[in-house]
């Protein structure tokens, strides 16, 4: 049972100005600070609980607590899955339960029905982002979690496409193609949420809104994903495109093109790809809603099997770096520097970025940072080079190398 008591809230009305200066207050206070992610949207939770005692007698704290439990577990497993929470749920309830007050938006009971006074209607909002964090505490969350950001497009038969980071509307009315991605949103959330994997909300308006205007244009280049996953501290983009075909004119069959890539954020590196072409039989949403439905399920329990592998094996943890070598080697020196570099155990991959006469620019995938790079390299042996430091800051690392003597 939660340790703190929660009390019905009340709507109040405050006065037009007094609501105005709030407001300004608080559009100054994000533009100084600005969002670091965009927050999820609140979940209304409605539930009827059966009241042991009279209300007079404790019997609404009582269907609180038991309304607050079930909500919170189910929350919680959409976000994580019912297997992974039902083996630790016992165990981290009562930290979890705890802390409900600070996600617990609003809570209110009333009796559903005056002729049944032990029955409770209970009402709540509740907040995804702030509950995420007390899972984390709890331990229900670890620090390996990956957090994806699906980036891909869909297009109707119709000749209309949707692009959720570029829909400012309030969901209100629904497209064809953003029927067809709110669906693969849920399917692909439903395959990742059993790897510990959290697929960022990209369904909801409030998600949307909270969005920079630099990341709403319809067609963005790789350098900007990788900021936009950045700015949302995404580990992994889900890229690509879902096309759905007219129909041909001697028949009603349609074709679903799928054209999807699964990348590290922040070193652009791919981790997968797939392709799937499904033929239609028919014309219209429902039947390619269907093939949609066969087939997506399949695709994605494959990508989620690709990024449990490479978050096993590290795959998610690099960072790049950029090594500038200075000191005027020649190209058969450069060679042979680079193959010592490449063999330094903090450096997963290596290529050259720059050449000039006196500086190469390598830009590596490193499992840790450029300070820490620097550490490494200078506790690495060089055979025929001497090897030195001469700065590290960020992801940047510059490097003194003179050939012709053991370092």
């Amino acid at each position: 049972m939660p340790n703190g008591r929660h009390r019905e809230t009340k709507n109040r009305r405050l006065p037009a100005i007094s609501l105005n200066i709030w407001v300004m207050k608080f559009i100054v206070i994000l533009a100084l600070f600005g969002f670091q992610t965009a927050a999820r949207e609140l979940k209304d939770v409605s539930l009827q609980i059966q009241m042991s005692k009279k209300i007079g007698e404790g019997g609404k704290q009582e269907a609180f607590d038991e309304a607050i439990e079930t909500a919170t577990r189910s929350l919680a497993e959409d976000m994580l899955g019912a297997e992974k929470v039902a083996k630790t749920w016992e165990q981290s309830k009562p930290k979890i339960l705890k802390n409900s007050t600070k996600y617990v938006v609003f809570i209110k009971g009333s009796l559903s029905d005056p002729k049944v006074p032990d029955r409770l209607q209970v009402q709540m909002r509740l907040s995804p982002d702030a509950l995420e964090s007390v899972l984390r505490d709890a331990g229900l969350i670890g620090s390996e979690t990956v957090r994806v950001l699906p980036l891909v497009q869909f297009s109707d038969s119709g000749g209309s496409k949707y692009i959720w980071w570029a829909d400012i509307s309030d969901g209100r009315s629904t497209s064809v193609a953003q029927g067809y991605f709110k669906i693969f949103f849920k399917q692909l959330n439903a395959q990742f949420k059993g790897k510990n994997v959290f697929v960022l909300e990209a369904t909801s308006p409030s998600f949307r809104m909270g969005l920079p205007a630099s990341y709403r244009m319809e067609s963005l280049r790789k350098e900007d994903q990788m900021l936009f996953g950045q700015y949302l501290k995404a580990d992994v983009i889900l890229s690509g495109r879902v096309d759905v075909s007219k129909p041909r004119a001697d028949t009603s069959e349609q074709k679903i093109d799928l054209s999807l890539q699964l990348w590290q954020t922040k070193t652009g590196r791919t981790l997968v790809e797939t392709a799937r072409s499904v033929t239609v039989n028919a014309d219209g949403p429902k039947a390619v809603q269907a093939a949609l439905d066969q087939t997506q399920p399949q695709l994605f329990a494959e990508l989620a099997g690709k990024l449990a592998e490479a978050v096993g094996g590290g795959g998610l943890n690099l960072s790049i770096v950029k090594i500038s070598v200075e000191g005027g080697l020649s190209p058969k020196q450069l060679t042979e520097f680079r193959k010592l570099l490449a063999s330094v155990r903090e450096i997963r991959s290596i290529r050259e970025r720059l050449i000039e006469p006196t500086r190469t620019i390598f830009e590596s995938e490193s499992t840790v940072n450029a300070s820490d790079l620097a550490k490494a390299i200078e506790r690495s042996r060089f055979p025929q080079f001497k090897v030195d430091v001469a700065s590290s800051q960020d992801d940047r690392l510059v490097l003194v190398v003179k050939g012709g003597s053991s370092g």
